[in-house]
């Protein structure tokens, strides 16, 4: 005796048994492959040298910092010509930062009729002194061995322009008189005269064509002269 089955259940039998066979046949769809990606680079451009870099805040800092210490430090050409070092007490010479040149203590012009030994007063004495400093007198030895035994010798006193006439006069004289002392200890066989002419007789110009200040020229103007 074969069992019963109800005509729904059955049906509804099949169709599970005909889903699942479907499903069973069907292949399973592989995932098609994908191509690895590539990244697209772009070659960067030369670098612009006038296309400016951000500095950070405390590079900029530092370089605002050594801009300010050049800018002040700088060296302004009327610096330049009135700089002078100390005197060297075996040259007995100083150099003038302008050019870097050396300048003697004396220097020497003939005229013809008599010799003329110009002394450097920024090297002979201090700044408004009339004391001959010790290391410049000594070197006044050698600039007196040409005077002739006996001789005559004439010491004038100059200045620059800067001061009064009267100021000027009187110390271009005290500087003579004490240049002529020691003259007289070194060489007492030499007969002098001794005069101050102040800025009456300077052999630079004192200021420039347009009325400016001319350092290097009153350098030149404070000096004692030895004529003989």
């Amino acid at each position: 005796m074969r069992a019963f089955v109800p005509p729904l259940a059955h049906k509804c039998f099949l169709l599970c048994l005909a889903a699942a066979l479907i499903v069973a046949g069907t292949p399973t769809a592989s995932a098609a492959p994908t191509a690895p990606s590539v990244m697209q680079t772009t070659p960067e451009p030369p670098a612009d040298p006038s296309i400016s870099i951000p500095l950070s805040a405390r590079t900029q800092q530092e370089l605002d910092r050594a801009r300010q210490e050049i800018e002040a430090t700088a060296i302004t050409e009327t610096m330049r010509q009135e700089a002078r070092i100390h005197l060297d007490a075996a040259e007995s010479r100083f150099s003038l930062e302008a050019d870097g040149s050396l300048v003697p203590m004396g220097t020497a012009e003939s005229t013809g009729e008599s010799e003329i030994v110009h002394l450097n007063a920024d090297i002979l004495f201090d700044f408004g002194s009339a004391d001959v400093r010790p290391e410049a007198a000594a070197k006044l030895t050698d600039l007196l061995t040409p005077i002739p035994e006996s001789g005559t010798v004439q010491v004038n006193g100059h200045t620059d322009a800067i001061g009064s006439e009267q100021d000027n006069l009187t110390l271009s004289q005290q500087r003579a008189d004490a240049v002529a002392r020691v003259i007289a200890q070194i060489r007492p066989d030499l007969s002098l005269s001794v005069q101050g002419f102040g800025e009456t007789s300077p052999i630079a110009e004192n200021t420039h064509t347009d009325g400016t200040d001319n350092p290097l020229g009153r350098a030149h103007n404070r000096r004692v002269d030895i004529i003989y």
